[in-house]
């Protein structure tokens, strides 16, 4: 007994194709996008966009306190390798390390000027005590604006 006839499986066969096609279509970029999110922690270079911010934090000592952050365009995962560098997913603002006097200075006149979207390269490594504010930090190479406003 057959229950369908030939034009009812043809179409039911379009309307599962067109199906596949679109939910495909709808999901792809965000597997492209995601995989680009994905960074590693030092010694691998990374480059991110963002904006220069004060944010938040609870220090050590349990009290609220302002820093200086970077947050990015995006939120990135910093997949680890062990127990001492943990992944890390959906970081969107990290604490930034400047050893350079010169990057030091750079970054202080460009966090004057608010609302500048950021390229920074660098690398990423995991925090390693209770001084430090984010799960994530950002050891600054080289710093530059992208869109001045």
């Amino acid at each position: 007994m057959n229950l369908l006839t030939y034009a009812q499986k043809g179409l039911a066969m379009k309307l599962f194709r067109n199906f596949l096609l679109l939910f495909l279509m709808l999901n792809i970029p965000s597997f492209a996008i995601s995989a680009e999110l994905n960074f590693k922690y030092e010694p691998a270079i990374v480059k991110l966009r963002g904006k220069l911010i004060i944010s938040k934090a609870i220090d050590r000592n349990e009290k609220v306190v302002k820093f200086d952050a970077f947050k990015t365009e995006n939120p990135i995962n910093v997949i680890g390798e062990d127990e001492y560098s943990p992944t890390v997913r959906g970081v969107s603002v990290m604490q930034p390390v400047i050893f350079d006097e010169k990057l030091r200075k750079v970054w202080i006149e460009i966090s004057k000027q608010k609302n500048n979207t950021v390229e920074i390269v660098g690398t990423l490594f995991p925090r390693d005590n209770a001084n430090q504010l984010t799960d994530v930090l950002f050891t600054i190479k080289e710093i530059k604006v992208i869109d001045a406003k």
